[in-house]
């Protein structure tokens, strides 16, 4: 009898997506405009992986952020010194969540005045197999 896997399909498809650092940081160029996700200042080219690389993540774009600084200055840094404030944000994930599941706390990269919930997620076309990555804006829920 063949062994159950322990993966949805959409969980494979999800995982059978690999994405280079190149092509991370080009999507994720491509999602913030060069403005920081965080504050809508001025981005120069750092991703910020919401689960760290040692931890498992991924250079999906579902994974990365465009945050000014670097791991020590700017909003990257206040993601690293303020994990919990982060983790709230949706800026940092934990081990047992998937990125693409947790929506994040973001400055709307056309309207840097703005800022809401949006759900990063990485599609591919069954027939074609070109990836996309949409930002998708999401209403909060809270849960009493």
């Amino acid at each position: 009898m063949p062994r159950e896997d322990r993966y949805t399909a959409s969980a494979r498809e999800y995982l059978a997506i690999r994405w280079t650092e190149t092509d991370g940081r080009t999507a994720l160029a491509e999602q913030c405009q060069d403005r920081c996700e965080g504050c809508g200042g001025q981005w120069h080219g750092q991703a910020a992986h919401r689960l760290r690389k040692g931890q498992g993540g991924l250079w999906s774009p579902a994974n990365l952020l465009a945050l000014c600084g670097s791991g020590t200055t700017g909003c990257h840094g206040w993601a690293h010194a303020r994990p919990l404030l982060a983790q709230g944000l949706g800026w940092e994930v934990l081990p047992q969540f998937e990125p693409h599941s947790c929506a994040a706390y973001l400055v709307d990269p056309y309207n840097p005045v703005s800022a809401g919930w949006r759900l990063l997620i990485v599609e591919a076309e069954p027939a074609t197999g070109v990836r996309r990555h949409l930002s998708v804006p999401v209403e909060a829920r809270w849960v009493p």
